[in-house]
């Protein structure tokens, strides 16, 4: 097995202020002066600094805070793949990550641009999002930037935040006290997974996060189990956000 300890988000190694900054949101967050009822909402700061720094040394890699996933359960799934240059893996048309997870594009998503209130949807703590972009080849728009179109999008990763185990000074207690609320969020992954896939026909796996304050386990978590996956039917004629 080989030793992570070692490992630095490239943040750190890119901003040099970076580490301090994540340092001291996760002691503020784990404080009992400063967080005295352990809730959750402290440990965003910490971990959106964690994921920025995660990317940073990606340009098609972004973090997306509460991305809105939902589809339309009465409407025909978009089944037609797209075009072939966007769903490549070819180091030329994508980038250099070489890797199908978030293998997708806008255009399968049908229900997108179409609200119903029988729409089924999710909202995630966090995403990181993967972008791939080309400049227009004849383009007369005098706006900065607009030069370049975003022609592929994908989400390789969704991360739920649990709040911190009862706080102590043991790594294997502190480890103990965190599985219960990292399962939780295991369980709300799967619901979000399931979700993600509906609006992303052509994506064919993503990476689940499970957080409990600065406790972490991921899974990559394929089609084919989430298609095995079953949703509590919603109660007739109302729209729930599942959070």
């Amino acid at each position: 097995m080989s030793d992570r300890t070692t490992f630095r988000l490239p943040g750190h190694d890119l901003n040099p202020l970076a580490e301090r900054k994540c340092l001291l949101s996760l002691l503020a967050a784990y404080s009992r002066q400063w967080n005295p009822r352990n809730l959750e909402f402290p440990w965003y700061e910490p971990w959106s600094q964690i994921f920025a720094d995660l990317v940073a040394g990606y340009s098609s890699l972004s973090v997306a805070p509460q991305p809105y996933l939902w589809y339309d359960p009465t409407s025909q799934p978009h089944t037609t793949p797209g075009p072939a240059y966007l769903l490549s893996t070819e180091e030329e048309q994508l980038d250099e990550l070489q890797d199908d997870v978030g293998n997708t594009t806008l255009g399968s998503i049908r229900s997108v641009s179409v609200p119903s209130h029988c729409n089924r949807s999710r909202i995630p703590d966090f995403a990181i999002t993967r972008k791939v972009s080309f400049l227009r080849p004849d383009n007369v728009s005098q706006v900065l930037h607009l030069d370049r179109r975003v022609t592929y999008l994908g989400v390789p990763l969704l991360a739920e935040l649990k709040i911190s185990g009862a706080r102590c000074h043991d790594i294997r207690t502190s480890l103990s006290n965190a599985i219960r609320p990292m399962n939780l969020a295991r369980d709300q992954l799967f619901k979000q997974a399931y979700h993600l896939f509906q609006m992303y026909p052509h994506q064919e796996s993503v990476i689940l996060l499970a957080i409990s304050g600065f406790w972490w386990s991921y899974f990559v978590y394929p089609r084919a189990l989430s298609e095995k996956f079953i949703i509590p039917e919603e109660e007739e004629g109302k729209r729930k956000i599942w959070i």
